[in-house]
């Protein structure tokens, strides 16, 4: 591979090669040591090899083709991503749906309240004529809009 060389980007098997080797030469497991071997020994039988597209590169040789819409070494990673944003995103809603319950509950109760008030100021005859009633400018009634 060379690098920062514009006129030659590292191919995916270049990619696999470095990410897969560690800094003494060395691989992560025996089984990534023994793919290694069968990718160097396509390279070395053909290096245009490594330029072919994903379906035939030496990846895809020793690998197996990638999976519809998918690519070795990144699907795991985003499925990953993307599993935490699922989860992230039904425990947000779950929790809206708490709090949109909680405002009907306090609506209802305040309603309840304003009855009562009423009631109250009737049954006394205090202001009967400014019985008070919430505002349609309230807060709490421009919630849900």
């Amino acid at each position: 591979m060379v690098a920062n060389d514009p006129a030659n980007p590292p191919s995916r098997t270049d990619i696999f090669v470095v990410t897969h080797t560690r800094k003494n030469g060395t691989f992560v497991s025996e089984e990534v040591r023994q793919k290694m071997i069968e990718i160097n020994e396509i390279v070395a039988r053909d290096p245009s090899s490594k330029y072919n597209d994903l379906d035939h590169d030496p990846v895809a040789e020793v690998f197996g083709k990638d999976g519809r819409s998918s690519t070795r070494m990144a699907t795991a990673h985003y499925k990953k991503k993307v599993e935490e944003a699922e989860r992230s995103k039904l425990e947000l809603q779950s929790q809206i749906n708490d709090l949109k319950q909680e405002v009907i509950e306090g609506k209802r109760t305040q309603m309840e309240m304003q009855s009562q008030v009423n009631a109250i100021l009737t049954m006394y005859g205090i202001n009967q004529g400014a019985q008070t009633r919430i505002s349609a400018n309230s807060p709490s009634d421009q919630v849900f809009g």
